[in-house]
């Protein structure tokens, strides 16, 4: 069965603004090898909310694809994120 959403498919194509929940910055490279040489420890972040404008790629019953929006028109624009439901607090689309 294919997921829809109504909401969310009317903003396919076009910029919508995202909040979502994130751990902020992610492990250093020290931290990264310590984890490395030690996988029994653990790295921790305050959570913390991040918004921001995005164009809306596509979704799934998992998450969100969006295109961070440059100078360059939509098809050039390469590099996609994937944001999943879980962490997504607010999304609207942010043009007509």
């Amino acid at each position: 069965m294919k997921y829809r959403n109504e909401l969310v498919e009317e903003g396919i194509g076009k910029l919508v603004y995202v909040r979502a929940m994130g751990a902020g910055e992610g492990p250093d490279q020290e931290q990264l090898q310590g984890l490395i040489e030690d996988p029994g420890r653990a790295f921790s972040a305050p959570l913390q909310t991040a918004t921001w404008l995005a164009r809306l790629d596509g979704y799934d019953a998992v998450g969100v694809r969006f295109r961070i929006p440059r100078d360059a028109p939509p098809e050039q624009q390469t590099r996609g994120y994937f944001v999943p439901w879980s962490v997504i607090l607010y999304l609207e689309v942010a043009e007509d």
